[in-house]
């Protein structure tokens, strides 16, 4: 046994045992917990003062042992939007100040995307994937763009994520900005991919679009056309002034409902920002049974102003980064922060905020893939992170979300995480990668993309 120092006293591919300060099961925390896993999937869950029913008693000498006396599980993670091709970007010079939203675009993001070459499109989704464990994330829903990269792109960003067992749904921005040609060929990837992939219990796909104000009504009735009824699409609406004033221009109350004057508001749609949605539109959500992903660090990153989570219905909204990094307990932390100021009492804004993550961001992810997420439950398989949390005060049930976004979400770096009922990192270390080459190899990449990108400006 190995005491207070976390590290493993005996190693068993198939049966481990944790030890653990407090475990965040589905209906409470457990405090001093022991969480079994077997066979990827969670064999036991109880209290360490508890005895271990007999059937696994007999077999626990031979389990992998883990004594993590300020350790905390908690059921992984999901992120709602995220930009995966955005992993290579941290750093990168940016040409010249920019005034806008418009020009952020215009100089920053959509340089990128075109420079990035199928190389950089693994890399990045690979890096994204390390990230997200790292955080405690296992589900995530992303949004890809890589014109000159573009078919078979999605397939590429799969395989990645699914190199350390992440759930995730993918789509392809489709946008007018691409030409026609590219703008139908992101539509063939988004409906390839979706159709390839409509019975994978891991990766699976949305309709991807970029946003109302990059595509005409011409393509927008094409694509509400040539799509499944049932495909929900992922798009960023209202994040800045523009895109409202883009739809008025053509007639449109708004951004959303232009979206579903073409039947393209459906169920399960993933309404990306929703900062500057109207009173009128916000209703919209519940009709078409659509959700609005917050994401507080990207929009004040971007300067388009704060989404005020007290006007949307508490059920519809999710959390997301926007490629802002993976950490999503920060980005909760942002949403806290920003919408206590809004709030005439802190515990409402710190009850709305932690449901966007526990209830409905999971809830989300169950109906897009029919299997629990957010769970740490005997029976299920495992997909839960354990981070060593040294507190300095007491963690109860009644105050773990207090814990969570004053503390841990800080600089949360899991120690071990298992992802849909794979061990994918085993005491701080990636199983089955060597970080040290795939951090050099992204260095170079990065460096090659830039020079592509100062040339291409």
């Amino acid at each position: 046994m190995s005491g207070k120092t976390g590290r493993e006293s005996s190693k068993s591919g198939d049966r481990c045992l944790y030890r653990l300060g407090w475990v965040k099961g589905v209906h409470r925390l457990l405090e001093g917990a022991v969480l079994i896993v077997e066979a990827g999937k969670i064999a036991h869950l109880g209290l360490a003062d508890e005895p271990l029913p007999e059937a696994l008693q007999r077999n626990v000498e031979g389990a992998k042992v883990v004594d993590l006396p300020m350790g905390l599980a908690l059921p992984g993670l999901a992120n709602a939007h995220h930009h995966a091709y955005s992993a290579l970007a941290r750093g990168m010079p940016i040409a010249g100040p920019m005034r806008d939203f418009e020009e952020v675009l215009a100089k920053l993001w959509w340089p990128l995307d075109r420079s990035l070459s199928m190389e950089a499109v693994e890399l990045s989704a690979l890096l994204t994937a390390m990230d997200c464990v790292r955080s405690g994330v296992t589900s995530l829903a992303d949004h890809h763009a890589s014109p000159s990269a573009l078919r078979g792109s999605l397939e590429v960003v799969a395989r990645a994520l699914g190199t350390l067992g992440l759930r995730a749904l993918l789509s392809f921005e489709i946008s007018d900005r691409y030409g026609e040609a590219g703008m139908r060929a992101a539509l063939e990837e988004n409906l390839s991919f979706a159709q390839n992939r409509k019975s994978d219990s891991r990766l699976r796909g949305l309709l991807g679009l970029h946003a109302s104000f990059t595509l005409c009504d011409q393509t927008l009735g094409m694509i509400a056309a040539q799509s499944p009824a049932q495909l929900p699409i992922h798009v960023h609406v209202a994040e800045d002034k523009c895109d409202v004033e883009h739809a008025k221009k053509l007639g449109y109350p708004g951004p959303l409902m232009r979206l579903a004057s073409f039947g393209l508001l459906r169920p399960r749609s993933l309404v990306v920002h929703g900062v500057h949605l109207s009173d009128d539109e916000i209703p919209l959500l519940q009709q078409h049974d659509a959700y609005v992903v917050h994401n507080p660090e990207s929009n004040a990153n971007n300067r388009v102003g704060t989404a005020d989570l007290s006007r949307f219905p508490s059920q519809r909204v999710l959390i997301g980064t926007d490629g802002m990094g993976s950490n999503i307990l920060g980005s909760l932390r942002a949403a806290f922060l920003s919408g206590a100021s809004t709030s005439a009492r802190p515990d409402e804004a710190m009850e709305r905020t932690m449901g966007c993550a526990w209830r409905n961001t999971a809830a989300y992810f169950e109906q897009s893939f029919g299997e629990p997420c957010g769970r740490i439950e005997v029976g299920q398989e495992a997909d839960f992170a354990i981070f060593d949390y040294p507190s300095p005060t007491p963690l109860t049930e009644h105050n773990l979300d207090a814990h969570l976004l004053y503390g841990l979400s800080a600089s949360p770096v899991a120690r071990w995480v298992y992802a849909h009922g794979q061990l994918v990192l085993d005491d701080g270390r990636f199983v089955g990668l060597d970080v040290e080459a795939l951090l050099k190899e992204a260095r170079q990449v990065a460096a090659k993309l830039w020079k592509s990108l100062c040339g291409a400006r």
